[in-house]
């Protein structure tokens, strides 16, 4: 799907090892596909995919910073 999207430099992605990983590949692309997704997925990784899958925004406190967040809202997601 998306190498018909956007063409031969579209790769499918191994899926991450942590939800800030996660939130980092979800909040950096606006389509993401992750292959071979049949590993154990932790809860905190499975809610953060929920979030995610009906549109929900995943929003954290940026880096060195006490009172500003970040949101993170790709606008596709399929795995």
């Amino acid at each position: 799907m998306g190498k018909i999207l956007f063409g031969e430099v579209f790769e499918c992605r191994h899926f991450p090892e942590t939800v800030r990983d996660l939130n980092t590949v979800l909040g950096e692309n606006y389509f993401t596909m992750f292959d071979n997704v049949d590993q154990y997925v932790k809860p905190e990784m499975l809610n953060a995919l929920c979030i995610t899958s009906t549109g929900g925004t995943i929003e954290k406190r940026k880096l060195h910073a006490d009172r500003i967040t970040v949101k993170i809202r790709p606008h596709i997601f399929t795995g």
